[in-house]
């Protein structure tokens, strides 16, 4: 009885730990996915997530620079009010600073509210984001799912692109990650073909299977979901290092007081992103109302036996260019401008409401003499000193 008392135990323990600690965090974000969207921001606390100063309007077609403008004086004003409140009498604070020190305990120091006033932080909202995203996810969740589940990877995790990219496929960060699962070249090479000719990060299909292989090799390494999905964003390396410095791989603590030079915002933050996402996607319709996800098309694949110039397999196939480019996102423009061949053993996705023919019968109507055993070799040219 004992013995089975323990199974049991065991079998009720949550598959992704979420402390009391995190609980403040966790709302924060799914503030930011289901109440403000981009035309909106949380100035907040990037410490103590729970202290939002002031909800602060953006133009709707704001520029990068009048962001950052609208941003660095809304922080301002609110770096001002905190030291004020730092050198005033608490008792005599007017209106607007007595709102904002209500916004901490009541027993909160000078030196934190000085401390404070260094970690002014503007959030974007991302609710019409998010549900862009949940639509746009319908077309490639069946496949994310299949490939979560072939490499024992806990299928809640196919919601981690709408941290990362909205389920956007074409996204880009300002650091050069890539795609669906934002993949750094550094990254993505271990696990796809990352290059001048062909980039596998751009593919929803081919980055998902990569995604999968990665965190599965997190969590083989961290033995923990809430390491191997923070170590997602920061790497196995800096968390076995946060685990070590810390003393514990209890992830609450970890956010808390890990200082690693590199634990940013982003990756303190990695975890409880990806629970509050979790949570919304599972309530969907109770923040966003009815909506209509995307649905999977049927595709045929179609994995080359040799490197085939573009431009054949657009005649051979009777397809537009841009069809075939809208389902080949990996390829570059080296191949579509026809300076490389389509790599031998590539699979090529072709709708099959476009093209009905059998991946054989594809073949054959591929010319012989167009069909060629190595890749166009790239050409350099060594710049002479001075």
């Amino acid at each position: 009885m004992a013995l089975s008392c323990l199974i049991s135990g065991a079998q009720a323990a949550p598959l992704f730990e979420r402390p009391a600690g995190l609980e403040q965090d966790v709302d924060f974000w799914r503030r930011v996915f289901t109440e403000i969207d981009t035309h909106q921001a949380f100035l907040h606390d990037s410490r103590h997530l729970g202290v939002i100063y002031e909800v602060v309007q953006v133009p709707e077609n704001a520029t990068q620079s009048i962001r950052r403008r609208i941003a660095d004086l809304a922080r301002e004003r609110f770096k001002k009010s905190l030291q004020r409140i730092v050198k005033s009498n608490r008792a005599s604070l007017d209106i607007a600073d007595q709102r904002v020190l209500d916004l901490w305990p009541e027993d909160i120091t000078n030196a934190e509210l000085k401390e404070a006033a260094k970690r002014i932080r503007f959030q974007g909202g991302l609710a019409d984001r998010f549900l862009e995203g949940l639509q746009r996810s319908g077309a490639w969740k069946p496949h994310i799912n299949t490939e979560l589940a072939r490499y024992g990877v806990p299928l809640e995790l196919a919601v981690l692109p709408h941290v990362e990219s909205s389920f956007n496929p074409e996204a880009r960060s300002h650091v050069g990650a890539s795609g669906l699962w934002q993949f750094t070249r550094l990254t993505g090479k271990r696990f796809m073909q990352v290059d001048h000719v062909v980039d596998e990060r751009r593919d929803p299909f081919l980055s998902s299977t990569a995604a999968a292989k990665l965190l599965a090799d997190n969590y083989s390494k961290l033995e923990s979901w809430s390491l191997a999905i923070t170590a997602y964003n920061h790497g196995v390396g800096g968390m076995k290092r946060a685990v070590k410095k810390i003393g514990s791989a209890d992830i609450s603590r970890i956010n808390k007081e890990y200082e690693g030079r590199s634990f940013g915002f982003a990756s303190r933050n990695f975890y409880v992103a990806f629970l509050a996402a979790l949570e919304v996607e599972q309530s969907a319709r109770k923040y966003f109302g009815d909506f209509e996800t995307n649905t999977p098309e049927t595709l045929l694949v179609v994995h080359l036996q040799n490197y085939v110039p573009v431009a054949t397999l657009i005649d051979a196939l009777n397809i537009s260019a841009d069809v075939l480019k809208q389902y080949n996102p990996a390829l570059l423009d080296s191949i579509w401008q026809g300076n490389k061949y389509v790599p031998k053993g590539y699979a090529l996705r072709i709708p099959s409401s476009v093209v009905a023919n059998e991946e054989q019968q594809i073949f054959a109507v591929i010319p012989k003499t167009q069909q060629y055993a190595r890749q166009l070799p790239d050409r350099y040219h060594k710049v002479r000193r001075g």
